[in-house]
């Protein structure tokens, strides 16, 4: 075996070691995140939170989730696209021809694929919309007031 080998060989396995620590410590930090949401809602029950402000809670979460990866697929598409030229200007001017091309073209092509997914299919955030946004002073549909913010919960003091 060359030192060609042992190079590669070192290489698959840092990048394995550093897939699976990525992984676990995201997976940790998604548990942490849903215990503390649980925490929140727990003791929001328990101090008297209404079910409506509950339940508006429960959907700004879900709405902040949905913002957030929507975010993502920007961000993800970008990085690939720029990728994809950047790879593909390279070999250009590198002078390589038809064949190494199919890389930057993929890469490419999911960044694009990725960016028109998020500005054409997936539907807008709608954070200016909800009963608690300073935008919605009119009555609800059905006659009744908006609901007020809910009262802010007291932080327990060890």
């Amino acid at each position: 075996m060359g030192d060609d080998y042992i190079i590669g060989f070192t290489a698959t396995i840092c990048f394995f070691l550093f897939a699976g620590f990525a992984v676990w410590a995201l997976t940790r930090r998604r548990e942490r995140e849903a215990l503390y949401r649980s925490e929140v809602r727990k003791r929001a029950l328990e101090r008297g939170l209404s079910a409506d402000h509950y339940m508006l809670m429960i959907g700004s979460e879900e709405k902040l989730i949905r913002y957030q990866s929507r975010e993502r697929f920007k961000i993800v598409g970008l990085v690939f696209t720029g990728l994809g030229l950047g790879l593909g200007i390279g070999f250009w001017l590198g002078g390589l021809t038809a064949e190494p091309m199919i890389a930057p073209l993929v890469l490419g092509g999911l960044g694009v694929g990725l960016l028109a997914y998020v500005w054409l299919a997936s539907p807008p955030p709608e954070f200016g919309s909800g009963a608690w946004s300073t935008d919605a002073a009119a009555p609800a549909e059905s006659g009744d007031e908006m609901p007020a913010a809910p009262p802010e919960l007291p932080v327990d003091q060890k």
